[in-house]
């Protein structure tokens, strides 16, 4: 099977526009040193299907599908690994550290307490 010059540069410029796509969020989650709203189960299942467009480029001898499901799979797995570390190093929320990424239970409202705040509220 022939691939034409013109072929094989659309697989490129779409497989490039579509790995540089996770650069952003890849960024993002590093500077911030948080991916709390990364979903774990979202990039494992992306991850597996990246390997598997791969052993399908390799499969068919496509170096489009290749090299760009290769640079994708680095850069969702980075993402992914700073998810699992992220994770793994955020505190449990304490009462020393109740501003933790971790998820804080709140403090029952009783009558007493809402009216107090609707008095200082009307005052």
């Amino acid at each position: 099977m022939t691939v034409s010059f013109t072929t094989d540069t659309l697989g490129i410029l779409a497989g490039t526009l579509t790995t540089l796509a996770f650069l952003p969020q890849l960024i993002k989650t590093w500077r911030s040193r948080s991916a709390e709203d990364v979903s774990i189960g979202m990039f494992l299942m992306f991850c597996t299907g990246v390997v598997l467009w791969g052993v399908y480029g390799w499969e068919i001898h496509a170096l489009p599908v290749i090299a760009t499901n290769v640079i994708t799979f680095i850069l969702a797995a980075a993402i992914l690994i700073l998810k699992l570390v992220y994770e793994w190093r955020s505190p449990a929320p304490t009462s020393e550290n109740p501003n933790s990424t971790a998820a804080i239970e709140a403090e029952p409202i009783t009558v007493a307490t809402a009216r107090e705040a609707s008095e200082t509220t009307l005052v």
